[in-house]
């Protein structure tokens, strides 16, 4: 996960205030630089909070980056997770899992006009073979593939999971 990505992360409140001192190593890792970045990167969980809280927004100004709103933040940690299952398809259920609970999970979507799970971040039509595997998991009722055996099921689940990851990083996520 690169810098931006592990800000995103924080934004969405899965990273809290102690892990910027990592944040602000990834960034010298990328060869951004000021000199609060090197100061906070030379912090640890063991300093003041507020201190850690201060140089990350002093190298902010220094950067000139603005943090990410929570739905941008979502949306480019969305696209780094569907890299992940497209790089990874023998670990799609987990991947997806936790692009369900620390990305779509952690904004309060009530407000945005929707008819599906997920269509916000246009992944309503993962959610479909997301929720398959769920069922399948915890032996609940299963919509599609019932023609076919249990183990047939769930690799059909994880292909057309793994096909709907790639059109939507290709449509959407580029």
């Amino acid at each position: 996960m690169n810098f931006i990505e592990s800000i995103s992360n924080y934004v969405l409140e899965n990273y809290s205030v102690k892990e910027l001192p990592n944040i602000a190593m990834k960034a010298l890792n990328e060869n951004i630089e000021s000199e609060s970045i090197y100061i906070l990167a030379g912090m640890d969980e063991k300093d003041n909070s507020f201190e850690i809280l201060q140089y990350f927004n002093h190298s902010l100004d220094e950067l000139q980056i603005n943090l990410p709103s929570k739905t941008a933040a979502a949306k480019i940690l969305t696209k780094y997770y569907l890299m992940k299952i497209v790089e990874n398809p023998n670990k799609i259920f987990e991947i997806m899992k936790i692009l369900d609970n620390d990305v779509y999970k952690q904004i309060d979507w009530k407000g945005h006009e929707r008819e599906h799970i997920g269509e916000e971040l246009n992944l309503e039509y993962l959610y479909t073979w997301y929720r398959e595997i769920q069922d399948w998991i915890d032996n609940g009722m299963i919509l599609y593939f019932n023609d076919l055996s249990r183990d047939e099921q769930r690799m059909k689940f994880e292909e057309n999971l793994l096909l709907e990851a790639k059109k939507t990083l290709r449509n959407n996520y580029r």
